[in-house]
Parts: C-alpha cells; structure tokens; sequence
C-alpha cells in the first residue's frame, strides 16, 4: 500500500480553513483530486499493462491498493506511509515529514504535476524491473 498512501499524502492537510463550511468544501475537493488521480494511475498503468511493458497483475494490484486505501484512516495511512518512505528512502522519518510539508504549501497544480512525476517514475522503474 506504500505507493497509493504515498501519493495521497501530498494531498493531505494542503489548505486551512476558518469554518466547517470551508472545511467540507476543501474535503471534497481533495477527494474530488484525488479520485483524479487515481483514475489517471489507473489509466496510465492500463496502458501500459496494454503495451506489454509491465506484468498484466500490476493494474490488478493497484486497483486493490486504491480500494483498501479508501478504508484506511488518513492519520494511520500517512504514518505508515512516512516511515515507509523513510525506510525506503533511508532517510529519517522527520525528514520525510519536513518533505511532505513543504509538498503540501505547494499549489494545488504544483502538488498533482510532482504526484503525477513521481508515479511516472515509479512506472518507469516497473518497467524495469518487467523487462528484467
């Protein structure tokens, strides 16, 4: 689940607001980005399931991580997710933190180009390891 909870993280906590109006709104236009996301994901991996430069199982597994994802809690997705990318990365969990926060203060547009780059480059590295 480490990619998806990943990936969601530059989506959390992004906007203040200063009533519980605001904070609907911002909630599902997160959500709304989000599910953009993951429909772009999917799509991209489809497609590359299609052309044969992944094994045919990835889009499978992924549609899985995007379902289970929605069920977890969004405080222990990103705990999980942080000291994920820390052991991943070998990198302190406070640095990860320090990482995702200055993500998060990005513009919107600036936030899903990065998701979009980093997905990309994990596509790129299953590809890979695909071809072996």
């Amino acid at each position: 689940m480490t990619r998806l909870n990943a990936w969601r993280l530059s989506y959390s906590k992004a906007f203040g607001s200063d009533s519980q109006e605001d904070d609907v709104q911002v909630i599902s236009d997160e959500r709304e980005s989000m599910e953009a996301f993951e429909v772009w994901l999917l799509r991209r991996v489809a497609q590359a399931v299609e052309a044969g430069e992944v094994p045919a199982d990835l889009l499978a597994q992924l549609s899985t991580e995007v379902e289970d994802s929605r069920k977890t809690p969004q405080e222990e997705s990103h705990a999980r997710a942080v000291r994920e990318i820390a052991d991943a990365l070998e990198i302190p969990g406070e640095e990860v933190e320090q990482a995702l926060t200055i993500i998060e203060g990005q513009p919107t547009v600036t936030r899903e180009m990065l998701m979009r780059r980093i997905a990309e480059a994990w596509l790129d590295g299953q590809r890979e390891a695909y071809r072996g």
